[in-house]
């Protein structure tokens, strides 16, 4: 079973681990504490609509239920996008943080 929640925790810590050896934390708090509780919230209510938090299920609920699962299709897209918010930010972290080194 392939759980969503682990690749939120896994990018947090991975995330968090960056920026503290970079020695920017501020960072680190001013932007991913908010799209990490919207990637959890989000997934909350994807565990509410389909009573069930595996990937698996999810794509199953969706291609069941077609066009009336659009607010899944919602969630897991705002999912997502805080998914890819985090990895940016640490991005560009890592590239300010290699420029200053220089």
């Amino acid at each position: 079973m392939f759980y969503l929640e682990l690749i939120v925790y896994v990018i947090t810590i991975i995330s968090f681990t960056g920026h503290f050896v970079m020695r920017e934390l501020y960072p680190f708090y001013l932007y991913n504490t908010t799209t990490i509780i919207f990637a959890l919230l989000s997934l909350n209510k994807i565990n509410a609509i389909v009573d069930n938090r595996d990937l698996y299920d999810i794509f199953l609920y969706i291609m069941y239920y077609g066009f009336d699962a659009l607010n899944v299709v919602g969630f897991l897209f705002l999912y997502f996008f805080c998914v890819w918010l985090i990895l940016y930010n640490l991005y560009t972290v890592y590239k300010v943080y290699k420029e200053s080194n220089k």
